[in-house]
């Protein structure tokens, strides 16, 4: 699994800036949450001097959400143009990496709670239309799959297609290109009348050529890039939870199979 960056160089400025720090939504951020305890009270202004902090840094990122967390003095913020992070209510810091929970039973990563429903939110939201389906007739499960055509644990992935489908399992493929040179091909993929073929075919190294036509490629990259996409291959179930990257077809049964 290996990382990528390029449409979106805000994204990369941003999580660069964010490391010295520590599609659209509604312009006006709005609490998503349940009604916080009194000890992490959100102050009425927290948005909006949080926006104001963002832009002071020169970070081109819009707040979206705010979400009460239980955790103190911390808040978890959903953004525009990049996956969400912990702020503190003074908002002065945000904390750009993992934060994990001790409990008895070991360590969590309590990011994974907070980014499962937005990622489920956005994954569920995207038409069919938009990504390339590989299903069987009577679906057990279905996984979103962030590929890249020019990876090779992607390659190896769709190499076992055909047994992840015997399985049950349903792979709805979204686009993720990691360079600017694998984008012209994705592109050209998603204009395929035939993308199962054309995707294929390219997963096989050999040249897809259509005409540029509207297409979600970049849409796609960009809400990868929001709930927290890497590297390629990404692969998410329905409940939004990110079960890890290349696995072969009996793996991925036992995680998404009841």
């Amino acid at each position: 699994m290996r990382g990528g960056f390029f449409y979106f160089k805000v994204v990369a400025f941003t999580l660069l800036t964010l490391t010295v720090l520590g599609c659209q939504q509604n312009s006006e951020p709005t609490s998503m949450a349940p009604k916080p305890t009194a000890s992490q009270a959100i102050p009425n202004n927290f948005a909006g001097g949080l926006q104001q902090k963002m832009n002071e840094a020169g970070i081109d990122v819009k707040v979206v959400n705010i979400t009460a967390t239980g955790i103190n003095n911390l808040v978890w913020v959903s953004f525009d143009k990049m996956p969400p992070k912990f702020v503190t209510l003074d908002t002065m810091h945000i904390l750009d990496g993992d934060l994990l929970k001790l409990s008895k039973g070991g360590v969590e990563d309590a990011n994974n709670t907070f980014l499962a429903a937005i990622a489920k939110d956005k994954l569920n939201s995207l038409s069919r239309d938009d990504t390339i389906n590989f299903s069987p007739a009577n679906p057990k499960a279905t996984v979103y799959v962030f590929t890249d055509v020019d990876c090779g644990y992607c390659k190896k992935f769709h190499h076992g297609i055909d047994d992840i489908m015997a399985k049950g399992i349903e792979v709805r493929y979204v686009a993720w290109p990691r360079s600017e040179e694998t984008s012209p091909l994705m592109e050209s993929v998603w204009c395929s009348s035939d993308r199962q073929s054309a995707i294929t075919a390219a997963k096989n190294d050999m040249n897809v050529k259509n005409p540029p036509c509207a297409n979600p490629v970049k849409a796609q990259y960009e809400l990868g890039s929001v709930i927290g996409v890497k590297g390629t291959p990404a692969v998410y179930n329905q409940a939004g939870e990110n079960i890890g990257g290349y696995m072969p077809a009996s793996e991925l049964a036992k995680r998404v199979l009841p």
